[in-house]
């Protein structure tokens, strides 16, 4: 019998956002394949611009301090069902939140750009 893919997400366990996760998750535009881990591993919080956390089977918005300079986060298909977590991103110009769940949105008063 098929297995539906709304099923097999809700089975999926949820994750949570950790540093680990936030590194693997860098996009940087024109990076030299060669050298791109290494600017992953190495690179300041407050100078990540991109984010992509896309079918990461994220739960809940959290540990996003340090991030100040975003101006794109994308996390959509995931399991998140409240927005929040995000006002100090003021930078955010981009935001991808689709294919969730959600039911709540708060604190994005502070995203003007």
């Amino acid at each position: 019998m098929p297995v539906s893919l709304e099923r097999l997400i809700a089975e999926v366990e949820p994750n949570v956002i950790t540093e680990q996760l936030t590194r693997e998750c860098i996009q940087i535009v024109g990076a030299d394949p060669d050298t791109l881990e290494e600017k992953k591993r190495n690179i300041a919080f407050r100078e990540i611009e991109c984010l992509a956390f896309s079918f990461k089977s994220i739960a809940k918005i959290d540990n996003l301090k340090g991030l100040e300079g975003l101006t794109k986060l994308q996390l959509d298909n995931n399991q998140l069902t409240k927005i929040e977590n995000m006002a100090h991103l003021t930078n955010l110009t981009w935001l991808d939140l689709s294919f969730n769940k959600v039911t709540k949105i708060e604190g994005l008063g502070t995203l003007t750009k």
